[in-house]
C-alpha cells in the first residue's frame, strides 16, 4: 500500500512542476478614465467603508481619502477612499483562495513601487514600477500616463496573496479586483484520474 501512495505523490509533484514551468503573466492597462475592473466574476475591494472588506484578511493597510503633501496623493480623479503604503512599508492582502487574475487602479506610479504575488510562501511573480511599457513611473499625480487601471492575468499559475511594497512615500491604489482560478480541462482530467486511482487503491487495500 505504501508503494501506491508513493506513486500517487510522484504524479502530483510532476503536475506541479509542469504547470510552474509554463507559468506566465499577461499585463495590460485599461484606457484612460477607467477606475474599476470589468472582469466577470471578480471580487472587488473598493475600501469605501474604510476597510479591506472582500479580502480574507489584510495587514498593515492604510486607508485614506484626499491627499497629504509629501505623504500620499489621491490617484488621479479618484474621489473615494483608497489604500496607501508608506515608504519602507508593506501591505499584505490575503485572498483566501487561489486566483488567476488581479486588477487595481494604480495612482502616481513610481519606480520604487513593487507588487508581488505569492502562493503560500512561494513568490510567483513580482513587478517594480510601471508594469506596462507605455506608462510612466515618474510619480505624476495628474496624468493618465502615470495613473491607470492595471490588469494582471496569470496563465498556468495562481496566487493567493498580494504584497504592495513601497521604498518611499507612497504606493496608492484603489478598486482592487481578483478572480478565483478555475481548474483547466487538462488539470480536471488529471484530478479525475487521480480520484479513480485512489478508489482502486482503496478497494485493493480493503481486499488485502
Amino acid at each position: 500500500m505504501n508503494r501506491v501512495f508513493k506513486c500517487l505523490a510522484v504524479i502530483v509533484t510532476a503536475v506541479g512542476i509542469s504547470a510552474g514551468a509554463n507559468a506566465a503573466v499577461v499585463v495590460d492597462a485599461e484606457l484612460a478614465n477607467v477606475f474599476e475592473s470589468s472582469v466577470a466574476g471578480a471580487t472587488k475591494v473598493t475600501f469605501d467603508d474604510g476597510t479591506c472588506a472582500g479580502y480574507a484578511s489584510c495587514s498593515n493597510e492604510t486607508i485614506v481619502s484626499g491627499s497629504s503633501s509629501g505623504v500620499y496623493a489621491t490617484p488621479y480623479l479618484d474621489t473615494t477612499k483608497y489604500s496607501t503604503v508608506a515608504g519602507g512599508q508593506t501591505s499584505t492582502f490575503n485572498l483566501g483562495f487561489a486566483a488567476d487574475y488581479f486588477g487595481l487602479y494604480w495612482g502616481s506610479i513610481d519606480s520604487y513601487n513593487t507588487i508581488s504575488f505569492y502562493l503560500g510562501d512561494s513568490l510567483v511573480q513580482s513587478f517594480n514600477g510601471a508594469p506596462v511599457a507605455a506608462l510612466l513611473q515618474n510619480g505624476g499625480q495628474t496624468d493618465w500616463l502615470s495613473n491607470r487601471y492595471i490588469n494582471f492575468n496569470f496563465i498556468n499559475a495562481t496566487f493567493d496573496k498580494v504584497l504592495l511594497i513601497s521604498g518611499s512615500n507612497a504606493f496608492e491604489t484603489d478598486n482592487h479586483a481578483f478572480r478565483k482560478a478555475s481548474v483547466s480541462e487538462p488539470m480536471t482530467l488529471v484530478l479525475m484520474g487521480l480520484g479513480l486511482f485512489g478508489l482502486v487503491a482503496v478497494r485493493r487495500f480493503n481486499r488485502a
